[in-house]
């Protein structure tokens, strides 16, 4: 496994993955199995190596369909891994997890909607956690579920409704709570905002981030809003058709980014800037099939600094002279400031253009 980690003394990780695959065969029809015809492959993590320490906040991002959701799925033990390997603590985990592994690390899906049980109040849903690890008798369920409940700022008022009956910032609340009921170190926050309106957003982010500091969790945070990132993340993981392509610091990977896919992913996050207008398509093209992947670099079809030996090898990752704990799977990756120049300048010619067009019109008038 490439070790990303910076090279002054730190402490040990307390989440490893090293070498995780999880691949889904496709299902064949009747004719093609009576053909012998051999299923095609969708190898939705390839391959990742990642390291999380105890108390931070690791930001995992990508496209939506890059492996983000799967790869925490085979974290929490949901999906059963192809092959590589997940470590706690130092200990290997098995694909079948004890209660006691599982209470350690507890997943806050996207839609706190569908992850509720709608016949279940909110008393239920969080209670029913606290029995399963076996943390209290059935009949102190009722009054045990207001210190998780307490945590999250969920109004004690409400603790006998439905999913039905709350708002979707509440919903929220609850999966939260139900998460930390089982008293977890590692917390997999899977989109929690996306299905939020902007105005409750930033309400469960600074909830997340006042929690990681009160209780000591660690949290992997998986989005496609860099704004997001940024707010919370202590590092950055930058993920690509199954692969980490780029991992370092926060305000380093923002300020100093080596991957040119991660240039395309900062260079779509909206700017209020008078008369700049709606910019350009921060990526060229569709990313490719997940069944079929390309030779060499997986992003070569889509990067502008591809040249032949990105057809032909793909680049490991690695850390580079730019700044320790910073790695990035690039040929090219010094020369993505060039890039970064250059997105700037069209930046510019764009603004410019679209300030002569409205000139141009008051004139006329």
């Amino acid at each position: 496994m490439t070790d990303i980690r910076p090279e002054v003394a730190t402490p040990a990780p307390q989440l490893e993955v090293r070498a995780l695959r999880k691949y889904f065969p496709l299902k064949l029809s009747l004719m093609a199995r009576l053909r012998g015809q051999v299923p095609e492959t969708v190898k939705a993590v390839d391959d990742v190596d990642m390291v999380v320490f105890k108390g931070e906040v690791l930001g995992l991002v990508g496209e939506t369909g890059c492996g983000k959701s799967t790869l925490a799925r085979c974290i929490a033990g949901l999906y059963e891994p192809s092959g590589g390997e997940i470590r706690l603590d130092g200990q290997a985990l098995s694909a079948r997890r004890t209660t006691a592994v599982r209470r350690r690390i507890q997943v806050v899906f996207q839609d706190p909607y569908s992850s509720l049980n709608p016949r279940m109040t909110v008393t239920q849903t969080v209670g029913e956690i606290l029995r399963v690890h076996g943390k209290i008798p059935r009949k102190a369920v009722a009054t045990a579920v207001d210190e998780p409940l307490g945590l999250v700022g969920f109004p004690t008022a409400l603790k006998n409704a439905y999913p039905r009956s709350l708002s979707g910032g509440l919903r929220q609340r609850v999966s939260i709570a139900r998460a930390l009921a089982a008293s977890p170190e590692i917390l997999l926050a899977d989109e929690p905002v996306s299905a939020l309106d902007v105005s409750v957003q930033a309400t469960i982010l600074n909830l997340l981030d006042d929690l990681r500091k009160r209780l000591g969790l660690t949290i992997l945070l998986i989005t496609h809003d860099m704004a997001v990132v940024r707010h919370l993340s202590d590092r950055v993981a930058v993920m690509y058709l199954g692969r980490i392509v780029e991992s370092a610091p926060s305000e380093e990977l923002f300020t100093n980014p080596r991957h040119p896919y991660t240039v395309a992913l900062l260079s779509a996050v909206p700017h209020l800037e008078p008369g700049r207008g709606v910019p350009p398509p921060a990526v060229v093209g569709d990313p490719p099939s997940p069944i079929r992947l390309p030779s060499g670099c997986r992003y070569h079809p889509r990067c502008p600094l591809a040249e032949e030996v990105c057809r032909r090898e793909d680049p490991p990752l690695e850390i580079g002279p730019w700044h320790p704990g910073h790695a990035a799977a690039c040929h090219f990756a010094e020369r993505v400031d060039q890039l970064v120049l250059q997105t700037a300048d069209q930046r510019r010619d764009r603004a410019l253009a679209q300030q002569a067009d409205k000139a141009a019109g008051q004139g006329k008038d």
